[in-house]
Parts: structure tokens; C-alpha cells; sequence
């Protein structure tokens, strides 16, 4: 049961200040006191005298609480009444402070929505959020009479007031949300306690139209402030708020239809934002980059990373379409937008503001926005350590940066906060793009002082300090130089230059031969500009003289002051003609000075300021002819050679009138093989020119080091490689310039000098290198008059090249004949290896070469003896190993008759025994004259017998070759040969001896008695044992013996080697009685020795000696008649013969 005394006190707690009444002047002071209490709510103290002392204590208490709490709910409203707030971004702010994680776990989007209906009668606004709805601590927020709680961030308004602003414009508000159901009205004549004291209203339910979500629904007073606040909002609050990802406003007309939509979106992810916007007049799409930062206060992150702290601020920057930064100017937001306009960034943060939200408190008035600005130079420097992740915005940024401070701005000392951090931090990136650095080490990036790739003419990377990017506008430049950005100075340029030159040749741009010669120029150029300013260039001067700055061609550095002591000299003289760098000249590398004299001067002036001169024609000619050579010759300094005879030719129009010509004695060439050459002084050296005939096209350009013999000196192709494609009027050819003035040729020379003349050197080689040009080079260089014959003979004797694949002496060789080479094919099946037919080069014109050849050496194109002869040594060499064809017996049988009949003639005899002597075949052997006979030759003889062969061809043999007849005196002299003492005609007791006696050579020979066997030889010294035992047929144990040794003879015309010999009784009495010991007639013992003989009569004999013969009788060679005498079957042969 409600207690009586709380609901009268709620009673009199609701009456209006109007109900008060008047009182009158009538009443006494007691009436007029009750009735003033009674008029505020207050019992009478009639009444309370009458209650019970304990109920009494009781109502008082009662009375004093709801009496405060009165004053705090009408303070409420009255605040309510005097705010100036948006009610609608109040809404927007409740709702981002609400739980979403259901939602999110969904993969839905938080978002609010804004549902107006206008009709006249019920005009009304419906709120929906979907959200995760409200709790019991939410609810009891909201009727809190006391300020709520103090949030940390986003706030908007007044925070006695929150959400209850709406009562501004509505008189009811009704809340539907996890299962809550709730009313809040405060209409006029209302008590105000129903701001702050809803009513159960379960009718909701049946009108909810988002059960899930949470409903508020306003009930307004006025339709045109809500429209005119929802008008309000823009799709950049999303940018501040945590939570609320869409916000949507749709809109009914008076007759409660649809109207039109408008809802914003936003996606991607921090630091890049999309906002969308789609409404009845289309689609709109923004790109922000946005930046969070947080200073001081309660650090602490939400889950989407944001800070709670009051001090936290939003930067947005606007980005076109293609990711740049966009040129629009933004406003300054308090989440509400603000008077105040900011720069091309957007900034929001929990300003102190005033005028209804829309006027920031000046930083002067204001602790809270004084520090903020810190806070925001905080949130730019973190912006741009994220724009350095972004090549678009890396540089760009900087345009949207502020430049100085507006006393009156609200914002005033921004400028200053965001130079003291900005300078210091890391986020400006270099000129190579390399590293990012702080301002405070960084120059601007010099368009003045850069190469033709717009790359820094000097930098230093160990140095702290280099330049920015040059991606940075001049405007950009120009905005950083108030941050602190230094000036590049002429000392910057001159301390760069010092290290620069500090370094080594690889390391320093200055002496590194890779830059190009427009990069030296610009070098140049801004160097003199130094030393011309009037300001400062005797200082720049000072610094530069001490620098070793100018490079020499002999690799040294110099100062300025060292290049005025040494003379140094440009590279080329006043008539634009380079100096070679071999005159002991301090010459400045022609890289750095140019290559055209004058022309390089002009345009490499600074080493004119710098005290280098330019050289005289006439002295650099004088210094080239007074060179001594060199001792030692490399390949390194060949090119200053080219280029003293270079300039002496380039500068010959130049020279002094007394310049003598012998100046030209003293000068070195340099041949092929890199050997020193004065051809002026003897040394012959040649030219290389395009004629076939020339020394070039003769001999060749040898180049090997390892070469021996005659090697001619062609000068090198460095010299001739310079010579100028077009003449200037003024100079001869380079080639004519050579001949003339170094005495070079161009032409071999076909003998050498003296007497007699010999063919050169020269044409040995072309020999050698070019056989094919040799007889048409003796051809072409072919004077006559050789009187004595010496060079005619040598040119005879010279091998040269033929058709066969051998060389052979000129004298020797035939002119190419068709009926030579079919005559040379019929003798070798077609072989024309070894075909002595002259092969010369087909280009030439071999009838003129011919008929040379003919006139002035005898080489012949017929086939004569001298051509068969050819043939024979063909068929010797074919036939030296094997056994000859009936075909080839028949070649060479033919050859001889044909040479026969050549040699009958009277132009063949001069030569015949000396050309055909060593080719005469015998039994498959070559023999020459001296080793055959005609008749046939003796066993043992060592010479051949011809006559049984070649019967037909005495004649040829015995007279034009020579072959001598066998004589008893060539059989006696061969057997003397073996030097053994008592031999003679004595030992030859054969009976047969007498019919060699017939023979009219040999009728002085004594008749012998008859033998019992053919020789008889006394070894009385041991010669002929010796012999025996050297030669192996007797063993070493019959050394030093003396005996007699019976010699016979086994004789058959078969040449069958198994023929077995007869043997007497006489002679196997005697061959069983050998003994080398001891013989019972012969006390020094007695040997019997047998010769068996094959082919008697043929072309081939063949003997075997048996010291031992009864071995042989055991081997069936010889057979026992037991006749007392066996006669050869070769003896009347032989007489007959005879």
C-alpha cells in the first residue's frame, strides 16, 4: 500500500509555481505563511504538530530530499531550456557509445536511422540503432537527475543534459529496447520530473518495428528544427565517431509516404576512409586519409584501437581519386562542425567551444584547446610518418601544411607546435630515395647544381646532412624552409666538393672516369660562377686552389698552385690539335678540359682560372722531334706514338719555316710485333695498302712473338687507324704523309743488294705465306738482265707449290697440260698426289705467267724425260714396301723403254745417269747403278745382275745409265774385304776353278790339283773364328781357336727353301770328322762348313751357312748318296754361261 504522507508530498512536489495562487492582505501572517509553504509544496505546521513525533522525523526527511531533488530536476530543465545543442548529434553520440558485439559478430555494420514523419497532426521522429540494446545501468543513466558519466571522449553539449536535450523539441520520448519499454514526457503544464521518470508503456510492443533493435521514438513539438538539425549532418561525423559505421535519414511526407533517403556509408580501413553517400540525387564517394593520435590522459585503446583520451584529435586529408592529396579546404569539428574553417586537412577534437558549439574558445582563454594544439602537431607528425609508406602523398602532404599563425584564429600557435616537433622527426625522404631524414639534416634539392639526369653534380653519404627529394615542389621547398629546412649555401657546395676529392678515384664523382663530359661542363660552369661572384669568390678561390682538383694524364692530382709552378698545359694546343702525353708536359686529362683546344677551353673555363695555359704548335713539335727512344717497348705508351705522329701531321701546315726536314731521322715507329723502328736510319718498314701486289697481300702481317727466321715490319694498324676519312685542302693523304716524311714502302723487293744478286728474303717469305703468288709475284717484280744466272738458278732450285700435295724445286715442276695430267693418270690409276704441275692462283693471268715461265726458266708443258722420270719416283715410292702387280712390272718396264727412246734424243743425254741411276727396280728392290751389273753377280757379291730382266734394254742399262759388267777382280776384292791372313787364290782347290779360267778376264788364274774340297782356309790367326763367334755360329768357348776349315758348296737353281742338297761319302766322312779341338791330319783342328745356295740362276739368290751340318742331315736338309762324288747341277749351267 502506497504510504500516504510520500504520495501527498509527490503531489505538492508537482504543482506549477502558478498554483501558487495570490494571497491576501486580509490574512494574518500565519494564514499568509502557510499558504506560501502550501504554495511550494511545503506541510503546514498545523499539520505537522498533529502527526506522531516518529511519522513526524519521517515526513521532514522526506520533504527535504524531494525538495532537492526538486531544485536539481527543475535546474535540469531549465538547462534543457537554455541549451543550444543539436539534439540530433546528442543522438548521434548516444548511439556510438553503445555495445555492438553482437552486431559484429553478425558481420553487420553498427549503424543509426533516422525515420521523420511530418504529418502535420503526429509529426514524429523514429530513431532505430542495432545496437546490442540497453542494459539496467543504461536506463538508470538516462533518469539520473545528476550529471552522467564523464565521457572521456566525443563530447557534445552539455553533460547535465546528454540525451535529454530532445525535450527541447519533443514533449514525449518513447524508448523500445531489449524488452524494455519505456515513456518520458515533459509536455507544457507537465511536471519535469518526467524527464527523468519514464512510465512502463507495454503498448509499445505492438508498435515496435525493429524488435531486434533499439527504438526511440520523438514526439516533437516543432517538425522544422529536427529537419533543419538532421540537415546538419554529414558523412564526415563517421570520420569521429567509433562505432556507427551507416548513418541514414529517411523522410515522410504529410500524408506519411515515403519522400526520399539519404545514408552514408563508411569503409576501408585506417588511414584510408571511404565515405559514400547515396540519396535521391545520386551518388557521392570521398577518400580521406585519416590519422588518430592521442596526447597525455588515459592512454588507454578500444577494440578499434582509438584512444579514450579526452586529448585525442582526427585528421583527415582528402584524396582525389588517383590516391593524391586533394585541394579542398576543410572545417575544424567539435563533432559538431564548427564556424571555423581549418586548412586542407580536416581536424576534429574536444574543443572548448562556445555560441551553440559552433566557436572555439581562442587557445588563449582555453588550457583545453592550448593543449590540444600540441596534440595536433602530434597527429601530423604521426600522419606523416604514415605518408611515407605512400609515394603519392610522401611529398604532397607538405602543400597542406600551415605556414604561420593568425593572431585572432582560434588555432593560433598551431604553426609553432608543428615546427617544433615536425623538424626533428625522420619522414622527409632523400634525394635517392634511399632513407627518410629529419629537416635539420637535410638541404633542398639544388636544380641548379644537378647533371643531365637530374641527379646531385656532388653528394656525400657519409655526410649527416644531404639533400631532399625532388619530388618536393618549389612551393613545398619553400613552405619547409619555416620548418627548418637550411639554404644550400656556396660553402655547402665547396665542403662537398673537399669530400669529394677526399675520396678515392672509385668513390669520388670528381675523379671518376665514368661521368660524361656534360657533366664536367656543369662542373665548370658552376664553379666559376663561384669564383666570379664579387661577394664572395676570392674566399671560394682561397678553398680552391688548396684542393687537388686538376687531374694530369699521368694519373696525378694537382692544386691550382702546383699547375702554375709545373706549367701545366691544356690538352690541346691554340690550334685545337690534342698533345701527346708522352713530352713530359703536366697535360690536364682531356676529359675534364676537353678535346678541342680553344673550343674546350672556352668551355671548361675553370682550369683557365685556375692557372692552366694553353701550349704552342711549334714548341710541342719541337718536343715530339727531340724525344730519344724509348729503351723498353709495352704496348701501353703505343698510342701516345700514334698520337706524336698524329700531331705532327695535323699541325705540318703549322710548322716553323726553319724546321728541317731531317727532324724525321730521330722519330720511332712501332711494327706489328710492338718492336721500336726508325725507318729513317735503315730500318725497313712497310705500308699496308689494297693492291695485290703489295708487301701486305704478299707476305702477310705476322703478329706472334715466337716466330723465327725472316720476319718483315709492317707498321702498326694504330698508325694507319687514325688516318682522317676527308682531307682538309691543306694536308696530304696520312698514307702519302708517311712515305714522305718517315720513309715507309709499300713493295717487296725481288733481290737482295750486292753481288751477286740472290732472290730476298722477302720473297722467300711470300713463298712461305702465299706459295700460290709466289711465280706470279717473280713474274711481276722481274727486272731480266741476270747475266750470271745465280738469281735464275736459286729460283730454279726453290720448292714451289704444285697440283700433288708436295713442293717441289721450280726446275722439276710442268706447266699445267692436259696431256701431262692424262699420261700422269695412266701411270697412277688416276693418283695425282705427287703430280708435278705447277698451281698458282686462277684470279691471275696464268697465260702471261706461262710464257714467262717458258722464256726465262725452261719450265716445260711436255712430257719429257724429265716428266717420266717423275713418273718412275712415283711408282719407287708406291712399290717400296710389297710385291709389285704384273701391271706394275709392266709401268716400269714401259718407262724405260719410253725413257730410252728420250734419251736417244740430243736434249736428253745432259742428264740421264744422274736423273734415272737411282731407280732401277730389281727382285721388288730400287737400286741405283753402282749396285748392279748386267751379267749376273756372284753369290755374296752384294750387287744385282740386270740382264736376265731386262735383255732388251741393254743398251739403256749399259750405256746411257752405265751399269758395269762383273769382273773376277769384284769377286776377289769382296772376299779380301773380310781381312783374313793366307787367304788367296790357293784356298780355291775346286777342279772348277779351271773353267773360270776360260774366260778371256781371267786366263791368268793357276790351275789348282784336285780338291777334295772347294775351299780350304788355314785360320792361322783366328780371324775368321772370330768372325764365326761374333756373328753367332760358334759358341764363346771357341774363342782364340785356330783351326782349318773345310769349306763346301750345295748349289740348285730351285728357289724352293726345303730343297734337299746331296751329299758324297767323301763329304759326310768329312763332316762326321769336324772337330774344332783336335783332328788326327789337322793337329789345330778341323771345321766343316756348308753353304747351301737357292736360285743360282734367278733374279733373287739366297744362301744359308751351316757350321754344324750334321744337325742339318738330322733336319732332312741335305741327303746321303754313298757316291764317292756328287756333281752340281748348276756347273755346266755355269760353263755354258761363261
Amino acid at each position: 500500500m502506497q504510504d500516504p504522507a510520500k504520495s501527498m508530498i509527490r503531489t505538492r512536489i508537482e504543482q506549477s509555481s502558478e498554483g501558487l495562487g495570490y494571497f491576501s492582505a486580509q490574512l494574518s501572517p500565519r494564514e499568509i505563511v502557510e499558504r506560501i509553504d502550501a504554495g511550494r509544496g511545503n506541510l503546514s505546521r498545523t499539520f505537522l504538530s498533529k502527526l506522531d513525533k516518529t511519522y513526524r522525523s519521517d515526513v521532514e526527511e522526506v520533504i527535504l530530499g524531494n525538495d532537492r531533488l526538486g531544485r536539481k530536476v527543475t535546474q535540469l530543465v531549465n538547462n534543457i531550456k537554455d541549451s543550444d545543442t543539436k539534439f540530433i548529434f546528442e543522438l548521434l553520440q548516444f548511439a556510438d557509445e553503445r555495445s555492438y558485439e553482437t552486431t559484429r559478430s553478425q558481420n553487420t555494420e553498427p549503424q543509426i536511422m533516422f525515420a521523420v514523419h511530418t504529418t502535420p497532426k503526429d509529426p514524429h521522429v523514429v530513431i532505430y540503432i542495432n545496437d546490442d540494446g540497453l542494459s539496467s545501468q543504461d536506463v538508470e543513466s538516462i533518469c539520473d537527475v545528476e550529471p552522467g558519466p564523464d565521457r572521456q571522449y566525443g563530447y557534445v553539449g552539455d553533460s547535465k543534459v546528454g540525451i535529454r536535450s530532445v525535450f527541447k523539441s519533443a514533449y514525449r520520448m518513447d524508448i523500445t529496447s531489449n524488452g524494455l519499454f519505456l515513456s518520458f514526457t515533459h509536455g507544457a503544464g507537465q511536471s519535469p520530473m518526467g524527464v527523468i521518470t519514464p512510465s512502463c508503456n507495454e503498448e509499445l510492443s505492438k508498435t515496435a518495428v525493429k524488435p531486434r533493435w533499439t527504438e526511440i521514438k520523438l514526439f516533437l513539438r516543432d517538425i522544422g528544427e529536427t529537419q533543419s538539425q538532421l540537415g546538419t549532418i554529414s558523412d564526415v561525423q563517421l570520420l569521429f565517431l567509433r562505432n556507427i559505421r551507416i548513418i541514414s535519414i529517411n523522410t515522410f511526407d504529410e500524408k506519411d509516404d515515403f519522400a526520399n533517403s539519404t545514408a552514408s556509408y563508411r569503409n576501408g580501413e585506417i588511414p584510408k576512409i571511404i565515405l559514400t553517400t547515396r540519396s535521391s540525387e545520386g551518388k557521392t564517394r570521398r577518400a580521406f586519409h585519416v590519422t588518430y593520435y592521442a596526447a597525455g590522459g588515459d592512454q588507454t585503446r578500444r577494440d578499434d584501437g582509438r584512444s579514450r583520451s579526452k586529448n585525442e584529435v582526427v585528421l583527415a586529408f582528402p584524396l582525389s581519386d588517383d590516391g593524391s592529396l586533394k585541394d579542398e579546404e576543410q572545417k575544424v569539428y567539435s563533432f559538431l562542425p564548427t564556424k571555423h574553417k581549418s586548412f586542407k586537412f580536416l581536424i576534429h577534437g574536444n574543443f572548448t567551444v562556445a555560441e551553440s558549439g559552433t566557436r572555439i574558445l581562442c587557445s588563449s582563454l582555453s588550457e583545453t584547446n592550448r593543449s590540444l594544439l600540441d596534440t595536433i602537431a602530434g597527429g601530423i607528425v604521426k600522419a606523416a610518418w604514415e605518408f611515407r609508406k605512400d609515394p603519392k602523398l610522401r611529398s604532397s602532404w607538405v602543400e597542406w601544411l600551415p605556414t604561420e599563425d593568425c593572431e585572432n584564429s582560434p588555432l593560433c600557435g598551431l604553426f609553432d607546435a608543428i615546427k617544433a616537433r615536425i623538424a626533428t622527426e625522420k619522414v622527409w625522404s632523400t634525394y635517392d630515395a634511399e632513407r627518410f631524414e629529419s629537416l635539420d639534416s637535410l638541404w633542398p634539392f639544388p636544380r641548379d647544381w644537378t647533371d643531365a639526369n637530374e641527379q646531385p653534380l656532388f653528394t656525400n653519404k657519409d655526410s649527416r646532412t644531404t639533400f631532399i627529394s625532388r619530388d618536393y615542389s618549389d612551393s613545398c621547398v619553400s613552405k619547409l624552409h619555416r620548418f627548418g629546412l637550411a639554404n644550400f649555401t656556396r660553402d655547402d657546395k665547396l665542403n662537398l666538393i673537399e669530400s669529394d676529392l677526399a675520396n678515392t678515384t672509385t668513390q669520388s664523382c670528381w675523379k671518376n672516369s665514368s661521368k660524361p663530359r656534360e657533366w664536367y661542363l656543369r662542373v665548370s660552369r658552376e664553379l666559376s660562377s663561384l669564383l666570379e661572384d664579387p661577394d664572395h669568390g676570392d674566399e671560394s678561390r682561397s678553398r680552391l686552389e688548396k684542393l687537388q682538383i686538376i687531374p694530369l694524364t699521368n694519373g696525378a692530382w694537382i692544386t691550382p698552385l702546383d699547375a702554375r709552378k709545373w706549367e701545366a698545359v691544356f690538352p690541346a694546343c691554340e690550334h685545337q690539335v690534342q698533345i701527346p702525353a708522352n713530352l713530359g708536359l703536366s697535360i690536364v686529362e682531356p676529359r675534364f678540359a676537353g678535346s678541342s683546344g680553344a673550343e674546350g677551353v672556352a668551355e671548361l673555363n675553370i682550369f683557365q682560372h685556375l692557372g692552366v695555359t694553353l701550349a704552342e704548335t711549334v714548341n710541342i713539335r719541337r718536343r715530339i722531334f727531340g724525344r730519344p727512344p724509348p729503351l723498353f717497348m709495352t704496348y701501353e705508351p703505343l698510342p701516345e706514338y700514334v698520337n706524336c705522329l698524329k700531331y705532327l701531321y695535323l699541325t705540318d701546315h703549322l710548322k716553323d719555316a726553319g724546321e728541317s726536314p731531317e727532324a724525321f731521322e730521330n722519330l720511332v715507329i712501332y711494327d706489328q710485333r710492338i718492336q721500336a723502328r726508325q725507318p729513317r736510319k735503315g730500318d725497313k718498314v712497310f705500308l699496308q695498302t689494297e693492291d695485290r701486289y703489295d708487301a701486305s697481300a704478299l707476305m702477310g702481317i705476322l703478329t706472334s712473338e715466337h716466330l723465327y727466321g725472316f720476319v718483315p715490319s709492317f707498321i702498326h694498324q694504330d698508325f694507319l687507324d687514325f688516318g682522317p676519312e676527308e682531307q682538309n685542302g691543306t694536308l696530304p693523304p696520312w698514307r702519302d704523309w708517311l712515305r714522305s716524311n718517315l720513309g715507309l714502302v709499300s713493295t717487296p723487293n725481288l733481290v737482295t743488294p750486292g753481288e751477286p744478286p740472290l732472290l730476298s728474303d722477302e720473297f722467300r717469305r711470300i713463298n712461305e705465306h702465299r706459295p700460290q703468288m709466289f711465280l706470279d709475284a717473280v713474274r711481276y717484280y722481274w727486272k731480266g738482265g741476270d747475266d750470271g744466272g745465280a738469281l735464275r738458278q736459286q729460283i730454279l732450285e726453290t720448292e714451289v707449290r704444285c697440283m700433288g700435295k708436295k713442293r717441289l724445286p721450280l726446275k722439276e715442276t710442268f706447266i699445267p697440260s692436259k696431256d701431262l695430267e692424262r699420261i700422269w693418270a695412266s701411270f697412277n690409276a688416276g693418283d695425282t698426289s705427287s703430280l708435278p704441275i705447277l698451281k698458282v692462283d686462277t684470279g691471275n693471268d696464268s697465260g702471261t705467267l706461262w710464257d714467262f715461265l717458258k722464256r726465262e726458266f725452261g719450265v716445260s708443258d711436255q712430257a719429257n724425260l724429265g716428266f717420266y722420270v717423275s713418273l718412275l719416283e712415283t711408282l719407287q715410292s708406291r712399290l717400296s714396301h710389297g710385291r709389285p702387280t704384273d701391271k706394275e712390272n709392266h709401268l716400269i718396264r714401259t718407262l724405260y723403254v719410253t725413257m730410252e727412246k728420250l734419251c736417244a734424243e740430243p736434249e736428253g743425254q745432259a742428264s740421264n745417269l744422274q736423273l734415272i741411276s737411282p731407280l732401277i727396280y730389281y727382285g721388288y728392290c730400287w737400286y741405283t747403278a753402282d749396285q748392279c751389273l748386267w751379267y749376273n753377280a756372284y753369290p755374296g757379291g752384294g750387287r744385282v745382275g740386270l740382264r736376265k730382266v731386262y735383255k732388251i734394254l741393254r743398251r739403256f742399262f749399259q750405256e746411257t745409265i752405265q751399269v758395269q759388267t762383273l769382273t773376277l777382280e769384284d769377286a776377289y776384292d769382296a772376299l779380301l774385304k773380310l781381312n783374313l791372313p793366307g787367304f788367296g787364290w790357293h784356298c780355291w782347290t775346286s777342279k772348277h776353278r779351271c773353267r773360270v779360267a776360260a774366260h778371256p778376264d781371267y786366263h791368268d788364274i793357276p790351275r789348282a790339283r784336285e780338291g777334295r774340297i772347294d775351299i780350304v782356309l788355314h785360320d792361322i790367326a783366328g780371324s775368321f773364328t772370330k768372325y764365326l763367334v761374333e756373328t753367332g755360329k760358334l759358341n764363346s768357348s771357341c774363342q782364340n781357336k785356330k783351326p782349318t776349315y773345310l769349306i763346301e758348296t750345295k748349289a740348285t737353281t730351285s728357289d724352293k727353301e726345303d730343297f734337299r742338297f746331296s751329299m758324297s761319302a767323301a763329304q759326310e766322312s768329312l763332316m762326321k770328322g769336324s772337330n774344332i779341338e783336335y783332328h788326327e791330319e789337322l793337329p789345330n783342328g778341323m771345321v766343316y762348313m756348308l753353304i747351301r745356295i737357292w736360285g743360282a740362276m734367278g733374279v733373287n739368290i739366297s744362301a744359308s751357312l751351316h757350321v754344324n751340318p750334321e744337325v742339318a742331315t738330322r733336319e732332312d736338309m741335305f741327303n746321303s748318296t754313298g757316291c764317292p762324288s756328287v756333281v752340281p747341277e748348276w756347273a755346266d749351267f755355269l760353263a755354258a754361261e761363261v
